[in-house]
């Protein structure tokens, strides 16, 4: 027979076994009458009563300077230049209106910020190599976002072009 547990309201009680939600009806002779909850989760179709043509697509938000950060090798040469590169794709280098040799602001994570340089390698588009040390001064490791950022005012670049 199963323990005898202190009723709720109502006489029943929350169901402690299993990893269901429902509630259990403990009669006097000791048997147990479960009630399972039916909790919709979500957004279903059939819950929400709209069919997948009237849901609006999800716009996902692009950010240009957001990119994958790739850790240097233990075994690459440390130099302070070396240390100090951010090393992008020139396809990203483009977009983001910054040219091999230019200094940048490279934000990891906690908001830890560090100034690099820039230099075009052949990595994908989405992606940015930086030494370790760099790494470790930003907080970063293999696969986390760091964000470029041009330094400097827009219009100073409209007045030089």
């Amino acid at each position: 027979a199963p323990a005898v547990e202190a009723r709720g309201i109502f006489g029943l009680s929350a169901r402690r076994a299993g990893n269901s939600f429902g509630l259990q009806n403990l009669d006097p002779r000791g048997d147990v009458t479960s009630f399972p909850l039916s909790i919709p989760r979500g957004g279903s179709p059939a819950v929400v009563g709209e069919t997948d043509e009237d849901r609006p697509v999800e716009e996902t938000l692009y950010l240009p300077g957001l990119l994958d950060a790739t850790l240097a090798k233990k075994t690459a040469p440390i130099s302070a230049k070396a240390d100090s590169t951010v090393y992008i794709s020139s396809k990203k280098a483009k977009e983001l209106k910054v040219k091999s040799g230019q200094i940048v602001g490279v934000i990891g994570r906690r908001r830890r910020a560090a100034y690099a340089t820039v230099e075009t390698k052949k990595v994908s588009s989405g992606a940015a190599e930086v030494s370790r040390n760099l790494g470790n001064n930003l907080r970063i490791r293999d696969g986390d976002k760091i964000k470029v950022v041009k330094l400097g005012s827009d219009e100073a670049d409209e007045e030089a072009t």
